[in-house]
């Protein structure tokens, strides 16, 4: 198998479970005590995958409670909307293609504190470009799935270039930030998030940026970080080794790296499939948890903006 993500040393792990007040075998306790509590509850898939409840676990700093609502909260969100699951093969072959629009890659090597960082650039794009904004949804539920699975370290920092960031796709973020599946995850991701820097904003998006903010939690907003600066000084804030020159590092350029991501990912397609039945029962959700037909509150807003005006 084709390797890509660097794996965080057994030091850098020992540094993460300590900074969340446990230790290896405590660990395996709570991954053992969440597998039997799944089996349990008779709306939820009978999860037998130790890797990602751990890193799960870790991702929420150990808090069992808040681990097993966003479990809960995942699922049947994969329920609630098909669009999530199915035909997941449809990203598998358009990975290449995709690279016309950007791209969002993990950069392969961590921080010397176990962190990974996320690359996302923008293209510029026409609006006949855009792709549907349920087929992004389907991509970041995949990503999600595939980096409990195969990935584990201690926060994620998030590089967003935008400078081609133009009124089309300011339109289509916000369409998307209101559909239900992205309220619910701005309401409960987790806050082990490090810095999210944002470059080459231009001010006319800058009410964009304001909104976003609304939807997220304020210990995410805290972390949002407007990088005014030379991209190249980015270098002072992580270590030039893991980025890439566009980005004032010594790792390889974002285009190879995005390329050997594409092929790293491709090995995971059956996995990738094999987890779209992996989703809740909607008929079995115990009354504890607030969620009837009738009654989807915690699911947000699932309408759309049909006629979408920016001045």
């Amino acid at each position: 198998m084709k390797s890509y993500l660097q794996r965080c040393t057994q030091e850098q792990f020992q540094c993460m479970l300590r900074e969340i007040g446990t230790s290896e075998e405590a660990l395996q306790r709570d991954v053992q005590y969440l597998m039997k509590w799944m089996e349990k509850e008779p709306h939820l898939p009978n999860i037998k995958d130790e890797d990602m409840l751990m890193n799960a676990l870790i991702l929420n700093k150990n808090r069992m409670e808040k681990t097993k609502l966003l479990l809960h909260l995942f699922y049947t969100a994969k329920a609630r909307w098909p669009y999530l699951s199915l035909d997941r093969d449809i990203i598998f072959d358009q990975l290449e293609d995709l690279k016309r629009l950007g791209c969002f890659v993990p950069l392969p090597k961590l921080t010397p504190e176990g962190d990974r960082v996320f690359i996302c650039r923008l293209n510029k794009l026409a609006p006949e470009d855009i792709p549907n904004w349920q087929f992004i949804l389907k991509c970041c539920a995949v990503l999600i799935e595939l980096t409990l699975k195969i990935d584990c370290f201690r926060r994620v920092i998030c590089i967003a270039d935008v400078e081609n960031l133009n009124p089309a796709v300011a339109a289509m973020v916000v369409t998307m930030a209101t559909k239900a599946p992205v309220l619910l995850a701005a309401k409960h991701v987790p806050a082990r998030t490090g810095n999210i820097y944002i470059m080459n904003l231009h001010p006319i998006f800058q009410w964009l940026l304001s909104f976003v903010k609304t939807l997220l939690k304020p210990k995410i907003t805290e972390k949002i970080v407007i990088w005014e600066k030379e991209p190249e000084c980015l270098s002072k804030e992580i270590p030039k080794h893991i980025l890439p020159p566009e980005f004032g590092g010594t790792e390889r350029p974002i285009d190879e790296l995005y390329d050997d991501f594409v092929d790293y990912i491709k090995q995971f397609r059956h996995y990738a499939s094999s987890l779209s039945d992996l989703k809740a029962d909607l008929t079995k959700i115990p009354d504890e948890y607030g969620y009837n037909k009738e009654n989807e509150m915690q699911f947000g807003i699932d309408g759309t903006f049909r006629n979408l005006i920016i001045e």
